[in-house]
């Protein structure tokens, strides 16, 4: 077998057995992923996009190791995410906004040096390795403070100390920025960049922060309900749906006349506090000029004209419509149609993990205590 410096994802899938009324009622499974194919080599930011609930905490918890696939392959330079997790452990690390990944009982400091030596840190880099990292995160003062006295951002910039520690061929970013202070939050931002693209450590970040997204991702992959809708630059995605170009319009004195014109666009309205009203519409085309030019001679006085170009948060919204109206349709499997780079399906593994962090002692039962908890 070739070994490939990336991790590759092939057909994955994940079923979740739910109860369909209440505690007695009969289970079902629920698929949260469905026969996903991904690419993240190294040096590049990878971006993994879709509404809530399209599977990327699932997906992404997979790559951790920290969920089995019920069906495809995970491989990470070569090794399988299963058969051989503890290797693919040293690998890889996981920031997840909004979950507390450190432990309460100990301090920042010492949870650096703990879970550095999980990941067999040697302890002379660990040393000046855990030092450098409070300083970036900006909990140099707090160094010797029980986590528990932390406010939530400081635990979560924590957390992300905690994910550059071992210094991962590929880092695993699930909402890493959420709650985070803004300077906190571009000092992460140009952490992420600077790892890519001069340690070429491979990235794969999901984050509503779409600005965020287009600034550090140069591939982008878009579900739906598990199920890949699209993928390519942020440009590439933005072409390829016709994304939408948004105007928006306030007229001072609406009247019945002007509302017509606004609706025979297909403009949303909205009622202003001075008694103005706000038309917005959403069109791949440039509609500024005739949308206004029909109010105007419908009577209505021009407050103000608002033009954004077509954004990422346009095309995801688009594609995500895309694939809802496909995974409805009679028929569908998977929504092809808008998808620009289709993928295929492999076999299923068997072996189980467990979760991340193992290096040798504390082994793998203290490396659980990744997910949360205190020791």
């Amino acid at each position: 077998m070739t070994m490939t410096t990336a991790i590759e994802v092939r057909g994955l899938r994940k079923d979740f057995p739910v109860r369909e009324k209440g505690i007695l009622g009969p289970r079902t499974l629920k698929r949260a992923v469905d026969g996903l194919d991904l690419d993240i080599p190294r040096g590049r930011v990878t971006g993994l996009l879709g509404l809530n609930g399209a599977g990327k905490t699932t997906t992404i918890k997979i790559l951790a190791t920290l969920l089995r696939p019920s069906a495809g392959t995970v491989r990470i330079d070569g090794l399988d995410a299963v058969a051989d997790a503890r290797a693919v452990r040293r690998r890889i690390n996981l920031i997840a906004g909004g979950e507390r990944m450190v432990y309460t009982r100990m301090t920042g400091r010492e949870n650096l040096w703990y879970f550095g030596q999980l990941y067999d840190v040697p302890k002379a880099d660990l040393r000046r390795r855990t030092g450098e990292l409070l300083d970036l995160v900006g909990l140099s003062g707090a160094a010797d403070t029980m986590v528990e006295r932390y406010s939530r951002g400081m635990t979560q910039r924590l957390a992300i100390a905690r994910g550059l520690v071992n210094r991962p061929d590929y880092l695993l970013l699930d909402e890493p920025t959420l709650g985070l202070d803004a300077p906190i939050a571009r000092d992460l931002r140009r952490v992420v960049a600077d790892l890519a693209a001069h340690d070429g450590t491979g990235v794969l970040l999901t984050s509503h922060y779409l600005a965020e997204v287009e600034e550090l991702c140069g591939h982008v992959y878009v579900i739906s309900a598990g199920r890949h809708l699209a993928q390519g630059s942020p440009a590439e995605l933005k072409a390829a749906t016709g994304s939408h170009r948004t105007v928006r319009l306030t007229v001072t004195d609406p009247t019945e006349r002007t509302r017509a014109a606004a609706d025979a666009f297909g403009a949303t309205r909205e009622t202003l506090p001075d008694g103005g009203e706000l038309i917005t519409l959403r069109h791949p085309g440039d509609m500024a000029g005739p949308l206004t030019a029909a109010v105007f001679e419908a009577g209505g006085s021009i407050g103000g004209l608002e033009i954004a170009e077509a954004s990422l948060e346009d095309a995801i919204l688009t594609l995500a419509e895309r694939g809802e109206a496909g995974l409805a349709g009679p028929g569908s499997g998977r929504p092809d149609a808008t998808t620009i780079r289709p993928g295929a399906a492999t076999a299923p593994p068997e072996a189980a993990t467990a979760p991340p962090g193992a290096g040798t002692a504390p082994s793998e039962a203290a490396a659980a205590g990744v997910k949360g908890g205190t020791p």
